[in-house]
């Protein structure tokens, strides 16, 4: 996982200043090695061993090193747990799923928004051998309506493409939550226990589905190694421990909520909060006013909502000390001075071209990992799996710059570069720039067809509550600052932008937007 760390998030929400190091700085051997090749790679060891546990063996130790701290609490739903209390309804959950006699190994789906009862089935599928498929992000993709395991849902839900949320009314044979831990006996929990001797840690426990940013999704099958060991790079990056207590405003449904959020806060004692069943400004700034989280996750546009709501006096923010910001690049006008650092131990990473030759420091090229992060393989997808991780060597898709250091810059997606008339246009170099504009609240560039030069430049804007603008005083606003080539040729004024469930901007769907607005 890549995150953009932002050394000071609280600044704009409270000012209260965080000065968290995010990570050590390189040995002078490293620098000096990487100077002397010039080339855009690194490789980043640690004296801190990786972690042999699986997501069930988290829980467990959560329970018994520091059981009587808070670890979630569901705001919504007017839930407490403490992580003796936490494990025990994980424990109940997996006999019950036990009860269910399904092999080691099967898949279950998982539909629900951020509740409690979604981090107990996180934890309670590991411990009874099964692998949880989010299915909530891909229901409505057509790659997945193409797949197996839509076609079984459609078997016991055959409703399912036109019902609303909490409206399904399946089949008979259908189990629901309080029946099944209601049919959980002692003998389940003995096999509970014997199954969980049996899983190793390399084992597959998690499909993550892509967000469809790009296009298509994919599922990526995670193991227990790869999440519980992304979720420990907290300890060092962010300084997670049993005090700390995260709003918790990204969905569960992605990585950011179930790894980096509930998978994380298990293995440091920390506590989680959740606003409510999806986010909400007014009901987050609330959440960290009572509760007085010194953490925030959310995706950029998450902070910008934050940020609009907080001259209300009834807030105090002031317990923040530290953030992620993920999803998409952060606008230097929302976190001032972040650093987009690539901060994760254990990993190596380099920047490559289109013909796959390692780049020269300070070139933009492609980001390529390899490390223990790398997942097993796309689900049913082997070409897709093939393309992506090739010699072990993860290709995110991600434009990236090394620097001498070490540290690399994320500056958009490949798909997303604009070629006009034979010019490189990169979107977010746009996108920071119009950022600047006063009336601007945010801002998605893309390219789109043109017949003389391939492509012209597009900015979707959304303006700051009561400001007016027109696309000339935005093209005004532009002359002489940029490249002329790198000024908008067309302008649309919004109100939301296609985004994900898990919050991503979808740059595909504005492109395609755009096509048929201007008839292009």
């Amino acid at each position: 996982m890549l995150l953009r760390c932002c050394p000071r998030v609280a600044e704009i929400l409270s000012a209260a200043l965080i000065r968290s190091k995010l990570r050590s700085p390189a040995s002078a051997l490293q620098v000096a090695r990487r100077k002397a090749s010039r080339l855009s790679y690194y490789h980043a060891p640690s004296d801190v061993p990786l972690l042999p546990l699986t997501v069930g063996q988290v829980i467990d130790r959560a329970a018994d090193t520091m059981g009587d701290n808070v670890a979630i609490i569901s705001c919504h739903q007017n839930i407490t747990k403490t992580y003796v209390q936490y494990k025990l309804d994980v424990d109940h959950l997996a006999a019950a799923l036990a009860s269910l006699r399904l092999p080691v190994g099967s898949m279950i789906g998982l539909m629900a928004a951020n509740i409690y009862e979604w981090t107990v089935v996180q934890f309670a599928s590991a411990k009874a051998g099964l692998i949880l498929v989010d299915c909530a992000a891909v229901i409505l993709s057509e790659i997945f309506t193409r797949q197996d395991n839509y076609a079984m849902m459609l078997q016991i839900a055959p409703e399912l493409e036109h019902s609303s949320p909490g409206e399904l009314k399946c089949k008979k044979g259908t189990i629901r939550y309080d029946d099944l831990l209601a049919q959980a006996t002692s003998k389940d929990y003995a096999t509970v226990s014997m199954i969980e001797k049996q899983i190793r840690f390399d084992s597959p426990v998690n499909v993550q589905f892509t967000s469809g940013t790009t296009g298509k999704t994919k599922g990526a099958l995670l193991s227990h190694f790869n999440i519980v060991n992304n979720a420990n790079s907290l300890g060092p990056t962010l300084g997670l421990d049993k005090n700390d207590v995260i709003c918790l405003n990204v969905p569960l449904i992605h990585c950011f909520g179930c790894v980096m959020g509930s998978l994380a806060a298990s293995l440091f004692g920390s506590t989680i909060v959740m606003p409510a069943s999806a986010f909400n400004a007014v009901a987050s700034l609330g959440a960290i006013t009572k509760h007085k989280c010194s953490v925030i996750y959310g995706t950029p546009t998450m902070y910008i909502d934050l940020l609009r709501h907080l001259n209300d006096a009834a807030y105090d923010v002031s317990s923040v000390r530290k953030g992620i910001m993920a999803g998409a690049p952060c606008p230097p006008e929302v976190i001032k001075n972040s650093m987009e650092r690539l901060n994760v131990k254990q990993l190596c990473v380099k920047v490559v071209d289109s013909s796959n030759n390692i780049v020269p420091l300070g070139t933009r090229g492609e980001l390529c990992a390899r490390g223990y992060l790398v997942f097993k393989r796309y689900h049913n997808q082997p070409d897709m799996t093939k393309d992506a991780v090739r010699d072990r060597w993860y290709h995110t898709g991600d434009e990236a710059i090394m620097t001498e250091d070490g540290h690399v810059i994320i500056s958009g997606r490949i798909k997303d570069m604009i070629c006009r008339g034979g010019e490189n246009v990169y979107p977010l170099e746009v996108e920071e720039f119009l950022y600047t504009h006063p009336d601007i609240e945010e801002v998605q560039v893309v390219g789109v067809p043109d017949k003389r030069l391939g492509e012209e430049v597009c900015a979707w804007i959304k303006l700051k509550e009561g400001k007016s603008l027109t696309g000339d005083d935005v093209k005004k606003f532009c002359e002489g600052k940029i490249s002329h080539f790198k000024t908008p040729k067309y302008i649309v004024f919004v109100d939301t932008f296609p985004k994900t469930i898990s919050g991503k901007i979808q740059k595909f769907k504005i492109r395609e937007e755009s096509r048929k607005k201007f008839n292009l």
